[in-house]
Order: C-alpha cells, then structure tokens, then sequence
C-alpha cells in the first residue's frame, strides 16, 4: 500500500511552566475519570483537600471537566505537585 509520513516538531511555548508530566496526566485523568460527574466529586481520587484545591485555582466545584481551560489544569497540576513538595518538607 501507498504510505504517507509526516513528522511533527512540537516546541513549548515561551515562559511555558515545568510541570511534572505525570503528575498533569493524574490530575486530568482524574478530571476526566468520571464522565459527566462535577470536577469536585472527580478529583476525590487524587487524595488532596479538593476544597482547597478547588479555592485554590478558582472553581466552584460545580464545572465539569470538559469545560475547564487547559490553564486550569496547569494551575491544578501546580497546586498539587506544591502540596506533594510541602508534605516531604
């Protein structure tokens, strides 16, 4: 058969934050693990204080996942690798 191939050179943008990639990839799975369910009940799983985290980055707790900004989830990842840092202190 005929292949087509292409390469794709992605670059962060400038001033981008240095999140821990897994730790983005927990916070939005856990986002998303739940379909349709409201962000707080969803974060549940990460084992942090969702009020806290919610006050934290501005959310009511009554948005669903796919109606968040991707700066969101950046602020979220933030807050909780902060946590993570402040409990090993």
């Amino acid at each position: 058969p005929k292949v087509v191939s292409s390469v794709v050179h992605l670059t962060p943008k400038p001033g981008a934050r240095a999140l821990d990639p897994l730790l983005l990839e927990k916070v939005t799975r856990a986002a998303f693990g739940q379909r349709r369910k409201m962000i707080r009940q969803s974060l549940k799983s990460l084992g942090v204080p969702v009020s806290e985290l919610l006050e934290a980055v501005g959310l009511t707790g009554t948005e669903r996942a796919e109606s968040l900004q991707i700066e969101t989830f950046l602020d979220m990842t933030q807050w909780v690798a902060d946590q993570q840092k402040s409990e090993l202190a």
